[in-house]
């Protein structure tokens, strides 16, 4: 895994306990993926199972939490990590 810098309001969120850890693992994957593949990632659910470690239940709640704070939108598989999150 590359190193991926955080940005202080993601970790805010993380402190206000809005962002739980399961949903904090899946963003700093998908900045990982987003570095190694560029702008978007392309990833099945089966995929980002085994990328986190999380079962597949797990995933979909912590995508839906980082779809509903607004850091991630998905489209048919494939991922956008809002701008204000990646930090280049």
């Amino acid at each position: 895994m590359n190193n991926v810098t955080i940005p202080t309001s993601v970790l805010t969120l993380l402190e206000q306990k809005r962002l739980t850890p399961n949903a904090f693992t899946l963003l700093v994957v998908l900045l990982n993926e987003k570095q190694a593949q560029g702008d978007t990632v392309r990833c099945t659910l089966k995929q980002l199972c085994a990328k986190t470690g999380l079962r597949k239940l797990d995933v979909h709640n912590a995508r839906k939490r980082l779809k509903a704070l607004g850091l991630i939108t998905v489209d048919n598989g494939v991922y956008t990590v809002n701008e204000r999150v990646a930090i280049q």
